[in-house]
């Protein structure tokens, strides 16, 4: 949806702001990025540490919020950029304002309690027994749900699924208490999560920002940082 001319005249002397500091070179001031809830907790720490170091003028600004969420405040100049979870280009709904950059491969593992029903001497099962139990995902709404679903929906239907939050840390909490089973990222497994033999989806978590409008320079040294992490051949 078009932003009203007020907030579009408000944006343009901000994008000349950025334009004018950019000038010196100085990596310095506010830096607004919004962080997906895992990246947050499992890719970004060293990232952000190495940063401080490097850079102590910049003061980090850190929004914890949904892929969704992140878009539509990158539209409206909020953020300078996000990190979090990517739509595919095909099925991209999210703004066709947003430039996406894949850094990190996120294999998605079908799981349980270890003493779930599911668990078998054999670890083999058909992935129509998954109907049979209750099971535990995020919103219908965001990129992961779509992603399990893909793999589901010739099996059965997921509409009498729970969607209890989007939180995968939480996700992952009930589903070591059997309350169900789940789809969360292999980084998340731990001895309480019994990987399933199915097949495992894939996210691509990178970097979300706006096509037309200039980064500060210390979002930019923040990017070359996060790509300089990035997975071998991600981009």
């Amino acid at each position: 949806r078009p932003l009203p001319r007020a907030q579009q005249i408000l944006l343009s002397i901000d994008e000349a702001k950025t334009e004018i500091d950019n000038i010196d070179g100085n990596i310095a001031g506010h830096l607004r990025i919004g962080v997906s809830h895992h990246i947050g907790l499992h890719r970004l720490p060293p990232i952000l540490k190495e940063f401080s170091v490097h850079h102590p003028g910049v003061e980090l600004n850190l929004e914890f919020l949904y892929s969704e969420e992140a878009a539509i405040k990158i539209q409206h100049g909020e953020l300078d950029f996000a990190i979090a979870t990517l739509a595919e280009q095909s099925t991209n709904t999210l703004n066709r304002d947003i430039h996406s950059t894949p850094i990190w491969r996120d294999p998605l593992g079908f799981v349980c309690a270890t003493d779930h029903p599911l668990v078998t001497k054999s670890k083999k099962i058909d992935i129509n027994q998954l109907a049979s139990y209750p099971g535990l995902l995020p919103a219908s709404t965001t990129i992961t749900y779509g992603l399990v679903e893909e793999i589901l929906k010739p099996y059965f239907q997921l509409n009498k699924l729970a969607t209890p939050t989007d939180n995968l840390e939480s996700l992952k909490m009930m589903v070591s208490a059997g309350l169900g089973w789940s789809a969360l990222p292999l980084t998340m497994l731990d001895e309480d999560l019994q990987l399933l033999d199915l097949p495992q989806p894939i996210r691509n978590l990178g970097i979300m920002r706006h096509n037309r409008r200039t980064l500060p320079n210390a979002a930019k040294a923040m990017i070359s940082l996060i790509k300089s992490n990035a997975d071998t051949g991600s981009i």
